[in-house]
């Protein structure tokens, strides 16, 4: 019910910006939806008691939301497993909007398509020849710590 109510003013309630004219705009808009709450429920519930319970469901959404991320991410076998949405959870992801899903990275390692991001954008990443890298000599057993404390060559 509430959920519904915030969604008809969600421009208002989700607004960013901050300053005496928004609050003073919040304020009345969350007004507005304890009138109306109270005319649909017959119920009273303060201001500050239905923003309160707004803002933790919104959080318990989000929250939601990031588990599930996680638990696709996750390695080692096994069920994913997911927390179920309820109606106010889908309700809270109309109102956001693309607040829970978060902004799509190509250079992150959740991309699908990354070899191809990769090859589009670093023309020489499949030029790359492992047969050039040379290191004493090609004795990497005789390789020690101390000879990274070595001085640069006067090439470099």
């Amino acid at each position: 019910m509430l959920t519904s109510l915030v969604s008809k003013s969600k421009d208002v309630i989700e607004s960013k910006t901050s300053g005496t004219v928004t609050w003073k705009q919040k304020g009345s808009v969350w007004q507005s939806i304890e009138q109306e709450f109270q005319a649909l429920t017959g119920c009273h519930r303060e201001t500050k008691t239905q923003r309160d319970k707004y803002f933790n469901s919104k959080k318990k959404t989000k929250s939601k939301f990031a588990t599930n991320k996680t638990n696709i991410i996750k390695t080692g076998g096994g069920s994913c497993q997911f927390q179920a949405f309820d109606l106010v959870d889908t309700q809270i992801q109309d109102i956001m909007g693309p607040q829970l899903e978060g902004l799509t990275n190509n250079y992150d390692d959740e991309c699908s398509d990354q070899d191809e991001v990769v090859s589009e954008h670093v023309p020489y990443a499949n030029n790359c020849d492992d047969s050039e890298v040379v290191f004493n000599n090609g004795k990497w057993s005789s390789y020690t710590p101390q000879q990274l404390k070595r001085p640069k060559t006067t090439k470099l």
